[in-house]
């Protein structure tokens, strides 16, 4: 049953995924990038989830954890309805990502009181460095995500 529903939705993926005339290897790349932006969807949701239950009142990080998702859900979108190349909206998602990064860690009290949200910058160059590269791509990923 479980193999079912996997190999089912390993085929929606590629389907929805594929267009002709790609190469394998940007395939693979664009399967990855948008299997990765499903998992981040999963487990920011999860994250501010539990900030929401905990602390109700930590206002700012479920408001940074809902613009989180939204600009995922984005990402995920643009990979199914746009085949051929995402790599504006790729950029202008993760400019927007920096710049309303730095006003939280602004918001939250700079970066000694921003609880680590000055990771996202460095993560962001840290997954984007091998994107030329599936493997060295995925094991930025292993290693930092």
């Amino acid at each position: 049953m479980r193999t079912n529903f996997l190999k089912t939705a390993d085929n929606w993926i590629n389907n929805t995924l594929r267009y002709p005339g790609i190469e394998e290897r940007e395939f693979a790349l664009r399967k990855d990038s948008w299997l990765s932006a499903l998992g981040l969807v999963l487990i920011i949701s999860i994250l501010t989830l539990l900030v929401y239950l905990i602390d109700p009142r930590q206002n700012l990080l479920i408001a940074y954890g809902i613009f989180q998702i939204a600009l995922k859900i984005i990402l995920l979108a643009a990979g199914i309805w746009h085949k051929r190349d995402i790599s504006v909206v790729l950029f202008f998602n993760q400019v927007t990502i920096a710049v309303v990064t730095f006003v939280f860690v602004l918001l939250l009290g700079g970066i000694p009181t921003s609880g680590g949200l000055i990771l996202v910058g460095l993560f962001q160059v840290f997954f984007k460095s091998g994107a030329a590269t599936v493997r060295v791509t995925v094991k930025l990923q292993q290693a930092f995500g």
